[in-house]
């Protein structure tokens, strides 16, 4: 899923790179974002889990509601009062499964979607500039330092952890 659109990034950035190779910028840097978070932002979210029997599983996004949670080696749905949610944890009642699938709608998806295209917009705009060859010089007084595209696309990806947010360790 590429996060952000040829005209878009066309409309923010000058360039004269070709639409095609745009197309490529864009490509590359919304598979790092997907890579970033480990999933795309699907509608309906469904993922599939192999919990312990007490653990709690991990959505990627935080979820709006839990559509289904399926047993998929009895290929049965699990009683809502089988499980809890809470944030973006899912917690069993009892036990798991083996194996689970959980699906859900992401909460505030157009938000979701709003922030991949701004930190996907900022990675191709990284990109292209690393790719005009933008170097450090000095004439005189004048002096202009190149950025250091690596600690600027850290920070760009770092903006995805408001989305990743921060599981903190279970005690066993």
């Amino acid at each position: 899923m590429d996060y952000l659109t040829l005209d878009a990034l066309r409309a923010r950035v000058r360039t004269d790179l070709t639409d095609a190779a745009l197309s490529a910028v864009i490509t590359q840097q919304s598979a790092a974002i997907t890579l970033a978070l480990g999933a795309e932002p699907n509608d309906p979210m469904s993922e599939e889990f192999s919990p312990g029997p007490t653990e709690g599983v991990w959505l990627t996004f935080r979820p709006a509601s839990v559509t289904e949670v399926r047993d998929l080696d009895a290929v049965v749905l699990l009683d809502p009062m089988c499980y809890r949610l809470v944030g973006r944890l899912l917690l069993p009642a009892s036990s798991w499964p083996r194996c689970i699938r959980v699906t859900y709608s992401i909460a505030d998806r157009a938000a979701l979607l709003a922030l991949l295209e701004g930190v996907c917009l900022d990675l191709c705009r990284l990109a292209v500039t690393d790719m005009g060859g933008e170097q450090s010089e000095q004439i005189g007084d004048y002096r202009h330092e190149a950025k250091d595209v690596q600690a600027e696309r850290a920070k760009v990806l770092a903006r995805l952890n408001t989305i990743r947010g921060i599981r903190p360790a279970l005690a066993r």
